[in-house]
């Protein structure tokens, strides 16, 4: 994939939106996340267990996925937050720990690495995410996602 202007302001770019991105999930602000994803946009989750889906296509199941998780919580955090960007100015790789409370009180806390790629407005055309899927299913299912 290739955007407009330099490799350097795609880059930069890309960083401020996934800054963007963590910010706006922490806040449990779907709404205004999910501007941040193309309309044809691709989540894929290859160890996805329990009711989380391995593959996710379109803005729109992307938001529904999303927003029941988010109702799921009653806090979220990102710790040890990094973003890491590649050579390619539109693919930027990000490790952190999401920690939270959920609704009913449980703590919830993961690891996640994922890789992020960019179309050329800057939006989030890809999202391959890797987590622990025993602590996802385990933390979600009696939500029903």
């Amino acid at each position: 994939m290739s955007g407009v202007g330099s490799g350097a302001d795609r880059r930069t770019r890309n960083v401020a939106t996934l800054e963007r991105y963590f910010d706006r999930l922490a806040a449990l602000d779907i709404g205004s996340w999910i501007e941040l994803w193309a309309p044809d946009c691709v989540q894929v989750m290859p160890f996805a267990a329990g009711p989380v889906p391995d593959r996710v296509e379109g803005r729109d199941q992307v938001r529904e996925l999303y927003q029941g998780m988010a109702d799921g919580y009653a806090e979220l955090s990102f710790a040890d937050l990094e973003i890491l960007p590649l050579e390619d100015p539109d693919k930027v790789v990000a490790r952190w720990r999401p920690q939270g409370r959920m609704t009913d009180g449980r703590p919830y806390e993961n690891e996640n690495v994922a890789l992020f790629e960019f179309d050329g407005d800057g939006r989030i055309v890809r999202f391959t995410e890797y987590f622990n899927p025993v602590v996802v299913a385990a933390s979600f299912a009696a939500g029903g996602v």
